[in-house]
């Protein structure tokens, strides 16, 4: 039986004795200090205080009837193909509750663990770990966890040896110390919100895959329209006939005429749908059958590009406000492409020369 050194009397005959290594104690009140027990004969015992803390803590369980247990809620998280992160909540205990205690066992074995105390809560069992300076270590966790057992941590570390019975009542009772280690519902909880969390996140993935097939599926027709266009371009302008660059090109495999990238550049948003149009119209006005011309004597190839397209169906949209040395820039862009893949040579400030028999077999 614990009794609080107030409650002592004074001195040597108080009776008392070390929890920890049961050497007789003297009952300190004086006026200065705060009341203390100490040694009669003087001793190196380090471990009085946090001995007599867990026999106190089991001490308070034991005659009262309630515990207060934490709030406890299960999480879980599910990321999605765009790196979204999604999260479910479901709160087991959503605020401090208070529990009737309805039997009480000290150092009682549960399975093969033996925890501090073991209390009955609601016709169910719950295990209880006095943490003063050792707290429950990996092994023990693992057996709790394996065999599913409801555990509770209360930690007293900060609990100072003057605390009063009070202080000490509170710690123990009052669920401000207490953590939970295993919560059955809690792991039940877990499971259903991971299966509705993984379905709800595959049904985003199958949503996005679909979006993407048909915004594929746009992008396709939008590159249908814009060789429609080009098409037409080449009609409209008369500047060659279709069958005849397409039988060009089935005759001659090993021709090195490029097949006009479509580009992601400026000039884009300028012609609207003719991102792909413009480029092969510059191959076919300026580059095939041009072999050994030179471009930018009198008038600078950007600018003869430019003029040649507003001449025809290539008209600046209107709503787009683009500044004129974006779309140049762009064109440039379009003319370093020719020079990287030997279709243009540059061969003075501006000029630009068609490489002569690029367009003929090559040796290979």
């Amino acid at each position: 039986m614990l009794i609080h050194v107030d409650h002592a009397p004074r001195g040597d005959t108080c009776n008392c004795i070390c929890p920890h290594c049961k050497a007789p104690l003297r009952a300190n009140h004086g006026k200065l200090k705060q009341h203390y027990f100490s040694h009669q004969h003087g001793s190196n015992c380090s471990n009085a205080v946090e001995t007599a803390l867990h026999l106190a803590a089991k001490q308070v369980l034991i005659e009262n009837n309630y515990i207060i247990l934490p709030p406890i809620k299960a999480e879980a998280s599910e990321q999605d193909v765009n790196g979204k992160w999604h999260q479910e909540c479901q709160h087991i205990l959503k605020n401090y509750k208070q529990f009737t205690i309805t039997n009480t066992q000290v150092e009682a074995h549960k399975e093969n663990i033996r925890p501090d105390i073991i209390v009955s809560i609601n016709g169910h069992d719950l295990l209880v770990e006095i943490a003063v300076t050792h707290f429950i270590d990996c092994e023990k966790l693992k057996k709790i966890t394996a065999q599913r057992l409801n555990t509770i941590e209360i930690n007293l570390s900060k609990i100072p040896a003057s605390a009063n019975w009070e202080e000490i009542k509170e710690a123990v009772l009052g669920g401000k110390n207490s953590l939970w280690i295993y919560n059955s519902k809690q792991l039940s909880s877990l499971n259903k919100l991971q299966h509705a969390l993984k379905f709800k996140v595959n049904r985003i993935n199958q949503k996005f895959a679909i979006q993407q097939q048909a915004k594929h599926k746009i992008q396709s027709q939008e590159d249908i329209n814009a060789d429609s266009a080009y098409f037409n371009f080449l009609i409209k302008t008369q500047q060659i006939k279709i069958s005849d660059y397409i039988k060009y090109k089935l005759e001659n495999p090993n021709l090195r005429v490029p097949d006009f990238p479509n580009q992601h550049i400026n000039i884009e948003s300028a012609y609207g749908k003719y991102g792909i149009a413009w480029q092969r119209a510059v191959f076919l006005q300026f580059i095939y059958h041009k072999e050994g011309t030179i471009y930018g004597r009198e008038i600078a190839l950007e600018d003869q590009i430019l003029t040649y397209f507003q001449k025809y169906s290539f008209k600046l949209n209107q709503n787009n406000h683009q500044p004129l040395l974006q779309i140049k820039s762009a064109i440039s862009s379009f003319i370093q492409e020719l020079i990287d893949s030997y279709i243009l040579i540059r061969c003075g400030h501006s000029l630009y020369k068609v490489i002569e028999n690029e367009l003929s077999e090559s040796d290979s």
